[in-house]
């Protein structure tokens, strides 16, 4: 991902390949910046050459060579030729020389951005390279907005005026008075310097008052606290508001809870759901953006590394950093132990070998009401969690167990860690009254460890340091992901606390080495398959599950790549002469790839061995002593012509086929024609269509009939996929008029005559939509159940996720609540299958399950939830007969009793009309457990829709229409006239018509069936609009 920054160009070198119009643009640019810069061109005009040497830039009238490079700091390849701008910029990159390219290059380091500069004002504007006419029609856009007549120059000049007095008159609210300042119109940034500049004058009266009342600057601000919403969480930020309040009289703080990816996700294991900054990163956000002063975490969940622009600060007095186990009585032999740590997990196997080690999540009393209720006999927990929440062995009826000294706690367990803007000093001044000595030399040395060994909750790391005479004691575990791990101390250390961190971590890393060696990665050479996503074997499935990186190519089905959703994505594709890289650069690649750990795979169209130069790949990898294994794919070659109707063999025409590579390279790799031709089974070349000519041409001249069938299939197994069929010597010349490019293969023998039967594409009963291009707005996780529908029809379905769901974990706390209250209802209503999936969630926290439900009217809204509904073993009492909150209404009032009391967990999005109803003949309990949000999809679907390359935009709720709406503003595009806006019901259709989304059709029964059903009806064979 490229992000725009400030780049200072004084004393840098910049070269710059090719004296085109965008070379000569791109030198001039980097000398106005200041930079020293050359030009390397073999021929440069006149006219260019003199307003270079004006500009004092070096000309050096020479071809492209690697020395070139020596020296610089920064390169723009700008010459006639894409191939060489590529190898420049790959050149570039293992020089590590800054890099960008005339062409389209995703390994280009930067790009210059359209660029409007108004005095101090500075405004880049970027599309990446996508959009350059757009790129200068916003810059256009801002030059008019910020003309000199806009006032621009005296606004930037009034509020940098302001800033520096604020900030000088050491005012409490100075931080506070430059964001506000930033909303005013001139007139009143007038006044308000004016009113500065008197206090400047008059020598801030008032201040001597203020620092009376607090011993000195700027400490009377109220405290903006951000925390997560668990108990814990709360519990220790309270009193950690309380020691700052009594360190630092008349402090008044705010506490504003934020919920995290953590506290979201409270079902998979810690270690497979992302490193530490899952309970972290929304924090960090609203701290960047001012929504805070200081988020208060667990030191132990923090990353290694910060954010740019956070800090730390000193923490308060540390807790009891070790470990405990909980139990509910005597451990019995083989016990279950629960805990969500790798660290706690290898130590405990060591202490005890016998026992079973399950995960487990949910805050600390959860855990132990799970240990209560029989699904662990113990559960491990850190001592300091148990002291902030005040659970003791008396008031719990629990059994502390302390563990051995040598079990290593988690790097800063115990501490609390402030986290603050980097230059907010009147912040830090205020944390630092409150803070600890001991506990800030104990973080810093146990965070410089957790950095040096790049710790997170992949592998087991842990580490506890403490004064010891007049030096440093540290102990430390560290370990792989497979559960080896080593541990060690080192005592009386004489130095500062990070470098005892760092010798900690370092001979941990030597032993670890010494005892187990390093742990190279490996490459699965995995075939993608043939255009369909459905041709992909299970086992490469299971392969882009696990590893840590792909490396895919140009015939992948880049909708593979969402099995792999955490993994680096690394394209190295090939078409003609356009390479991402070259081969022996792929070759690289693999192996630096694996020798960093990683688990890669080498994700290939078809069969990786089918002219895929998979082979070459494993002989580099076996070379290099790289582990690597293969998984076979469905070739083009089979696949492709099946999806086409042409069986490869058939008894009635031929018992043998060949497969030929149709990139014929030289005269002297010529291949076999007279053996080609002389061959009575079916021939398949591939990569061939662009030597169709040659290939029909030299056949016949060898001998093959000019009246054989023959067939070219464009993008076989796709719902792009279409094919031309004609003779050996016609087939160039249809080829040509349908305009038949890569990728295609071409098929020659009597098999093609077998289309005309076999083609079970050509059944519109079966596949009315193919050929279609469906855009897909639902939230990423339920997207799939509509694109499969589609995928059925035939349509190609791109998803573009408008939102995503969020549990609301205050509302499930309170629907558990009520769980427990579950006899004194009547009725349940579920609305939606994430309502049902969360409401058992629930039931299960409780120890509950569906018995639980007996004597409950139960209605379900839509067969969707009805069906979730009945994987619990619950069939519904009631469905409405339209899926919408009126038909529920009407069919729902006339069962309900005179007592009737009605639960329903929803969304918190939902209208309040169904509940609002039911209120007036029944008591009525509606909890909104979870909500969307907008979610961004991939613009490269965004600009297919621009292009007129989309058929039709499906939408499933209010939400998808309203965010898709925001985003189309957002991007600038405009949905064609002959792009179909289908919607699943009225009220969806509603908020189209609001936000400026024509309503082309829409479902006549509001679910993912009517809604594929409208859209089949609505667009026929012919791509038109009925």
């Amino acid at each position: 991902m490229k992000a725009p920054l400030l780049f200072e160009f004084d004393g840098r070198r910049a070269v710059v390949f090719g004296a085109g119009p965008t070379g000569l643009r791109r030198a001039l640019k980097y000398a106005s910046y200041g930079a020293k810069v050359r030009v390397v061109a073999p021929e440069i005009g006149p006219d260019a050459a003199a307003r270079l040497e004006a500009a004092g830039i070096e000309i050096l009238r020479e071809g492209y060579a690697p020395e070139h490079l020596d020296g610089n700091d920064l390169c723009t390849a700008a010459t006639d030729s894409p191939e060489l701008n590529r190898r420049i910029v790959a050149e570039c990159r293992s020089r590590g020389v800054l890099a960008d390219s005339a062409s389209s290059d995703p390994h280009a380091d930067f790009t210059f951005p359209a660029e409007f500069r108004r005095g101090s004002l500075s405004i880049a504007v970027s599309t990446g390279g996508r959009a350059p006419a757009l790129d200068r029609q916003i810059r256009e856009q801002l030059e008019r907005q910020f003309s000199p007549e806009s006032g621009i120059d005296e606004r930037i000049e009034l509020l940098g005026k302001i800033r520096e007095l604020a900030l000088g008159l050491g005012l409490p609210d100075a931080r506070r008075r430059i964001r506000a300042s930033a909303e005013l119109d001139l007139r009143e940034l007038r006044t308000e310097l004016s009113e500065l500049e008197g206090l400047k004058r008059n020598g801030r009266p008032d201040l001597p008052e203020q620092l009376e009342k607090t011993g000195e600057r700027g400490l009377m601000k109220k405290l903006r606290i951000g925390t997560r919403g668990s108990k814990l969480a709360l519990t220790q930020t309270e009193k950690y508001a309380q020691t700052l309040r009594d360190a630092v009289p008349g402090l008044e703080t705010e506490t504003i809870v934020i919920r995290t990816t953590g506290d979201k996700n409270q079902t998979d294991a810690l270690n497979q759901i992302g490193s530490k900054g899952i309970f972290t990163k929304e924090l960090e956000t609203a701290l960047l953006d001012g929504e805070i002063d200081v988020a208060v975490h667990s030191m132990k969940d923090m990353p290694s590394v910060l954010p740019a622009g956070l800090i730390l600060a000193p923490p308060p007095a540390r807790e009891d950093p070790g470990d405990v186990m909980v139990t509910a009585g005597p451990l019995p032999e083989n016990p279950r132990i629960g805990t969500g740590s790798l660290r706690r997990e290898v130590q405990l196997k060591a202490l005890y070998p016998d026992a079973g080690i399950l995960g487990i999540r949910g805050n600390v009393d959860t855990r132990i009401r799970k240990m209560k209720d029989g699904q662990y006999d113990a559960v491990v927990l850190a001592k300091a969690g148990l002291n902030r929440l005040g659970i003791t062995e008396e008031n719990t009826g629990i059994t502390i167990m302390s563990l051995p000294d040598s079990f290593v706690p988690a790097p800063a367990q115990g501490i609390l860690a402030a986290e603050i803007r980097k230059d907010d000093g009147e912040t830090l001044e205020l944390l630092a009254k409150a803070s600890d000595p001991e506990a800030h030399l104990q973080m810093r040395a146990e965070r410089r460890f957790l950095e040096v060994l790049e710790g997170s909750c992949h592998i087991p790391i842990g580490a506890h340091a403490y004064l010891e005479g007049t030096g440093i004691r540290i102990t430390g575990i560290f370990g792989d992901e497979d559960g080896h791990a080593v541990s060690g101390t080192i005592e009386a250390f004489e130095g500062t606390p990070e470098e005892a961190g760092e010798a900690m971590a370092h001979k941990l890393k030597d032993d670890y080495l010494a005892k187990y060696g390093p742990v190279p990665g490996r490459v699965i050479l995995a075939g993608a398959g043939c255009g369909d996503p459905d041709f992909i074997t299970v086992g490469a499935v299971r392969a882009l599950e696990s590893c840590d990186t792909v490396v895919y190519d140009a015939l992948a089905n880049p909708e593979l790549l969402d099995y792999a959703p955490d993994a680096e994505k690394i394209y190295v594709g090939k078409r003609a002469s356009n390479h991402a890289l070259t081969q022996d650069e792929t070759n690289a690649l693999l192996v630096s790839l694996a020798r960093d750990g990683r688990n890669v795979v080498r994700l290939k169209g078809g069969d990786p061995y089918v002219f895929g130069r998979g082979g070459e790949e494993g002989e580099v990898l076996y070379d290099a002593g790289v582990p690597f294994e293969v998984i076979p794919g469905i070739t083009s070659a089979i696949g492709g012509l099946g999806a086409a109707g042409i069986p490869v063999t058939h008894r009635d025409c031929n018992q043998a086929f060949a497969v030929v590579t149709g990139h014929l390279k030289s005269e002297e790799n010529e291949l076999d024609w007279n053996t080609l031709a002389a061959f009575s089974g079916t021939l398949v070349f591939l990569m061939g269509v662009k030597n169709l000519g040659k290939i029909a041409d030299s056949l016949i001249a060898a001998g093959k009939p000019a009246a054989t069938p023959a067939a070219v299939v464009h993008s076989a197994s796709t719902p792009d996929q279409y094919v031309v069929d004609g003779t050996l010597g016609s087939i160039e010349t249809l080829a040509k008029e349908r305009g038949v490019t890569a990728p295609s293969l071409i098929v020659i023998g009597d098999v093609v005559g077998k289309r005309e039967k076999l083609d079970f594409r050509a059944d519109r009963t079966l596949y009315p939509l193919a050929g279609k291009h469906v855009i897909v707005t639902r939230a990423r996780a339920q997207a799939s159940e509509l694109s499969e529908k589609l995928r059925a029809l035939g349509a190609q379905a791109l998803e573009y996720p408008t939102i995503r769901i969020e549990t609301v974990p205050e509302e499930l706390e309170r629907l558990s609540e009520e769980i427990e209250r579950l006899s004194e209802y009547t009725n349940l209503i579920l609305t939606s299958a994430n309502g049902v999936e969360l409401f058992f969630d629930a039931m299960d926290s409780r120890g509950l399950d569906s018995r639980s439900l007996a004597g409950l009217h139960i209605t379900a809204i839509g067969p969707a939830t009805a069906k979730k509904l009945q994987e619990h073993g619950i069939v519904p009492d009631f469905i409405p007969a339209n899926y919408i909150g009126e038909s529920l209404i009407e069919g729902l009032l006339p069962q309900l009793g005179p007592d009737a009391r009605i639960l329903m967990p929803r969304s918190a999005d939902a209208r309040p009309y169904v509940a609002e109803r039911l209120a007036k003949a029944a008591q009525v309990t509606e909890i909104g457990i979870y909500r969307t949000v907008p979610d961004s999809g991939d613009d490269d679907v965004l600009r297919k829709l621009a292009e007129g390359k989309i058929d039709a935009v499906t939408f499933t709720s209010s939400s998808t229409a309203k965010n898709f709406a925001d985003r189309l503003e957002q991007t600038g595009t405009v949905v064609p006239e002959s792009t179909a806006c289908v919607s699943i019901g009225p009220q969806t259709s509603r908020t189209m018509e609001k936000r400026g989304i024509p309503v082309t059709a829409e479902a006549e029964v509001y679910n993912l069936a009517g809604l594929t059903g409208a859209l089949t009806k609505l667009l026929s064979q012919d791509g038109r609009l009925l």
